[in-house]
């Protein structure tokens, strides 16, 4: 139980970095523009490529 929920905790706190990395962490992804879903669907797939 108490392993599990530090594995949460652990994943939590990955997430929490890729969050700040793409939020503010250079590369800015929501000040950034997008014109349909298409190009935003790609971009994140970027983003979280270089963000990981």
């Amino acid at each position: 139980m108490v392993s599990q929920v530090l594995r949460f905790y652990a994943l939590c706190w990955r997430i929490e970095c890729l969050h700040d990395t793409l939020k503010s962490g250079g590369l800015k992804v929501e000040t950034r523009p997008f014109d349909d879903i298409h190009t935003l669907v790609n971009a994140l797939a970027f983003y979280f490529v270089v963000g990981w």
